[in-house]
């Protein structure tokens, strides 16, 4: 176990303090352990573009992910690892915003007169969005996948924003609340989500 402590925290008091949370940690331990294992069988809930899906797992020779009905369903080879088929569904989310972006930022730069000279996919974890607004690149989260297209043009609007202001300043957000008037709306959406990607 690794725990991170200001420095010059006496040894004795962390061992102390990690002994008295034993129980704690443990049960939190089996709690993500569990879930981890969950998230990539048959059954387990994603979600896309704002929609609920049951996952299926089923056996083929070649491996892909696709949408039939009420299902996310990944054929893949017997026997592929969870993190195997957790990539697998990952590279459907990016063909889907792969797909649905290029549209979406289209009209937002319409929209801010501002245009961004690239426009790329990653897996963030902590993000939605980030902007370098010297090469007037903006990246998105893989994540935005799973929500309602809302969320995707919120984003792209907030880093568009940042290539003009490249901060958080009164000014940026009266340029931004110009331009989106569903930025309450999608932030709650955003906020609901809890990362497994």
């Amino acid at each position: 176990m690794i725990i991170s402590a200001p420095k010059g925290t006496p040894v004795d008091f962390l061992k102390s303090f990690a002994e008295s949370k034993r129980t704690f940690i443990q049960e939190n331990i089996k709690r993500f352990d569990s879930k981890k294992k969950s998230e990539y069988i048959t059954g387990a809930k994603h979600r896309l573009w704002g929609r609920e899906y049951i996952l299926l797992v089923k056996e083929s020779k070649k491996a892909f992910c696709e949408i039939e009905g009420d299902n996310i369903v990944i054929y893949a080879p017997f026997g592929l690892e969870q993190d195997q088929i957790k990539n697998i569904l990952i590279e459907f989310y990016r063909k889907e915003l792969n797909r649905a972006y290029p549209a979406v930022l289209k009209e937002c730069e319409a929209l801010s007169g501002i245009t961004a000279q690239e426009c790329r996919i990653k897996n963030m974890k902590t993000r939605w969005g980030s902007c370098n607004t010297n090469k007037k690149r903006i990246w998105l989260s893989l994540r935005l996948a799973c929500f309602d297209p809302i969320c995707l043009r919120s984003v792209i609007l907030h880093e568009l924003c940042h290539i003009r202001i490249p901060n958080h300043s009164k000014d940026f957000y009266i340029l931004l609340n110009s331009l989106d008037k569903h930025q309450k709306e999608t932030k709650e959406m955003l906020k609901t989500y809890e990362s497994t990607y």
